[in-house]
């Protein structure tokens, strides 16, 4: 593809090769038409003179010399000539310039309309006429005017050279125009094109795997600030998911380290004193097994939800029986920490996708029995509205809001609260946030006075009018 500067530079020269002689045509013309203009309004001047002095007396022309000499005829001599005659074509008068010669004869009968036009004259010079038919005044006729024809002639030699010369100003002109005009356009086109090339410059110079560096918007010409400030927080929504990536990466191998750990401790125990192997450890081998294939099921939940993978069926569910469901899974659970679940639940008409409202569900009761005070409430409301979950939560603070639904994230448990009940490995709540934009809401979280932390996940009104969301 060719770059901008040649395209930009090519189309300015097709638009000067063209408006140059287009511009340099019309000054040519419109000189040209003004002189001869000019110079037929001079012609028709001595016209009138003639005519305005003469006089016709039994069918011959009588002229006023004075007149004729000061019209610029009186002379033998070449340059200005005129004549008169009759509709027929016998002559009346002419101009001493003429001698014995004549006037060219018109192609076509005169009317009372004037004729102008090029003409050779009698001694072999360009020249340009004019010819009229006009009443003189006449003795003979009763009305005392008498139709005549009359062709005035003038030497158009200066004419023509005028006019070649203009010609050749015009062209000579818009020749040098275009040449000079090529050099400058491309010099201005480069200068104009400075910023764009700096902006690709520093746009490549950006290191693809550490887009720390951003583009100073403020120094861009108009025309470009709004790239440069796309530009700029596209660079910072990628640093941002590298970063996110990178914590991501760190947090799951943590993650993943301390149950292996743990596993490969058991087996080795187990390999080193085979005679001792009991059934605990088998459970705890199991346990810790399960604990993985918890993780590793979230970890790939989690990467289909963001990356669209995961398909949204909605369909006419019963919030309420939806709601009891979630509380029985996690009854035991609950009672073994000596938790109390209660359940506010609401009918109402809601289109939903089940799957995610359950994986919204558990995973909200998972983060709420994981943390809360042995001994507490918690309280879960499920309606056609929204889904809510509330528990005390004594060690969170208003700064952790912010971190409550990023990946691994997890507050450090007081006094062992949740230790070995449920696995918690940082992902259920990121879960919650991503399956709730499937759906086409927002999870949020709020500290009440008193400790207590609600998790909220309000129905957007297209999901309970039963209309599809926007993944």
């Amino acid at each position: 593809m060719t770059s901008l500067l040649t395209r930009l530079t090519l189309a300015l020269c097709v638009a000067a090769v063209v408006l140059l002689p287009a511009g340099g045509g019309l000054i040519y013309f419109t000189a040209e038409r003004l002189l001869l203009r000019n110079f037929d309004a001079v012609l028709a001047a001595k016209a009138d003179a003639l005519v305005t002095t003469s006089e016709m007396e039994r069918r011959k022309l009588e002229i006023d010399l004075e007149v004729q000499e000061f019209a610029g005829f009186g002379s033998a001599a070449g340059g200005d000539y005129f004549e008169f005659r009759t509709p027929s074509g016998s002559l009346l008068a002419r101009s001493p310039s003429l001698r014995r010669d004549r006037l060219p004869s018109l192609p076509e009968p005169l009317t009372r309309k004037p004729l102008n036009g090029y003409l050779t004259l009698p001694d072999g010079r360009p020249g340009r006429a004019l010819w009229l038919a006009v009443p003189v005044k006449s003795r003979d006729q009763p009305d005392g005017a008498s139709l005549v024809e009359l062709g005035v002639a003038s030497d158009s030699t200066a004419l023509g050279e005028t006019l070649h010369t203009l010609g050749m100003v015009v062209a000579s002109t818009a020749a040098m125009g275009m040449l000079v005009g090529l050099i400058v356009m491309r010099s201005v086109v480069r200068r104009s094109l400075r910023p764009v090339t700096d902006l690709a410059r520093e746009v490549q110079e950006i290191p693809v795997d550490d887009p720390a560096r951003t583009l100073d918007a403020t120094t861009l010409p108009t025309e470009l600030a709004p790239v440069g400030r796309r530009v700029n927080d596209l660079l910072t929504r990628a640093r941002e998911a590298i970063e996110r990536e990178r914590r991501f990466s760190s947090h799951a191998a943590h993650e993943l380290r301390t149950p292996l750990a743990e596993l490969r401790a058991i087996i080795e125990l187990m390999a080193e004193w085979p005679d001792e192997r009991t059934t605990e450890q088998f459970e705890e081998a199991q346990k810790v097994l399960k604990g993985l294939e918890q993780l590793l099921q979230k970890l790939t939940l989690l990467s289909r939800a963001e990356a669209g993978r995961q398909p949204v069926h909605l369909q006419p569910v019963d919030p309420a029986g939806l709601g009891e469901g979630a509380v029985e899974r996690f009854r035991g659970s609950a009672e073994l920490r000596g938790l109390t679940l209660l359940l506010k639940p609401e009918s109402g008409h809601l289109q939903s996708d089940p799957v995610i409202w359950d994986a919204i569900a558990n995973n909200l009761l998972e983060n709420a029995v994981s943390h809360a005070p042995a001994g507490a409430t918690i309280t879960i409301k499920s309606s056609a509205e929204q889904l809510a979950v509330s528990n005390p939560a004594p060690g969170l603070s208003s700064a952790d809001l912010p971190h409550l639904m990023e990946r691994f994230w997890r507050k450090p448990s007081r006094h062992g609260e949740g230790e070995g009940i449920i696995s918690h490995s940082g992902l259920g709540l990121s879960l919650v946030a991503i399956y709730a934009r499937l759906l086409g809401t927002t999870a949020t979280a709020e500290l009440q006075p008193g400790g207590f932390l609600t998790i909220r996940v309000p129905w957007s009104r297209a999901t309970r009018l039963g209309s599809t969301p926007q993944c």
